[in-house]
């Protein structure tokens, strides 16, 4: 039934396809994943079908189930449990559920504390739903537990987890450090101009803005290829050059 709906929506059947999905959802509810032969990985595949297909109630109890399945298998502490927790927090934070999606996250940080994708994950969803001390609490826990990595991409996340808002609470030289790992160690990386986009973020943390100006621009070079990229890139480009009286050239970055 799920590879069926999956056909029906590439075909731009949606009733059809709502109409088989809802069979499935009635199915599994009725056997409870018993008679698939996965059903970890049957549940796993139409949770994030409905995700896709913007059914985020019926999604969110899909995962509910894939965690209790998870803890029943492999024990409430197994990563397994975790990354079915980090399932859920796609479905929540979709949905808007700020604080739900951030405590389902912290649950997984617990057990996947070395996971520092999690916790850059983290960070904007904690900001979204107000809550500043646990931000606070975050990047605190960033700094203690990767302020001395020395692999680019994690130096690159975990700098711009805690510089993407001036209250995070920790020392900026700290995150700083890291956003200089970033570009340093990631000078040969596909990635560098993320590396610079960070390293122009601390620069303005810092209140160097002739530097960040710099930076961004950096990041620039390699315009038109990420549009996100870009438009953060130009946006502390903009701060940065209102903060040192340009706001001709201010204006034209926002553009």
């Amino acid at each position: 039934l799920v590879g069926l709906a999956g056909v029906l929506v590439r075909e731009r059947k949606l009733d059809e396809a709502e109409s088989v999905e809802n069979q499935a959802l009635a199915l599994f509810d009725k056997l409870h994943y018993a008679e698939h032969p996965d059903p970890e990985t049957y549940a796993v595949k139409f949770g994030f079908a409905l995700k896709q297909r913007g059914r985020l109630a019926e999604a969110e109890s899909l995962f509910q189930g894939v965690i209790a399945m998870r803890k029943k298998l492999y024990g409430d502490t197994n990563p397994a449990v975790g990354r079915a927790c980090q399932m859920m927090f796609e479905v929540l934070r979709c949905a808007g559920k700020w604080k739900e999606a951030a405590a389902t996250l912290n649950q997984a940080i617990e057990l996947e504390p070395t996971n520092s994708w999690l916790y850059f994950e983290l960070a904007p969803v904690l900001l979204s739903g107000d809550d500043v001390e646990g931000y606070r609490h975050l990047c605190q826990l960033i700094v203690a537990r990767f302020a001395a990595t020395q692999d680019a991409g994690q130096a690159d996340t975990m700098a711009k987890a805690c510089l993407i808002d001036p209250r995070a609470g920790v020392d900026l030289s700290i995150t700083a450090g890291l956003a200089e790992t970033a570009v340093t160690e990631g000078r040969q990386s596909r990635y560098l101009p993320w590396f610079q986009l960070s390293k122009a973020l601390a620069e303005y943390r810092q209140e160097h803005f002739a530097g960040a100006t710099s930076w961004a621009q950096r990041s620039l070079d390699r315009t038109g290829q990420i549009p996100e990229r870009d438009a953060a890139a130009y946006l502390v480009l903009a701060m940065a050059q209102t903060r040192l009286m340009q706001p001709a050239a201010a204006r034209a970055a926002f553009a």
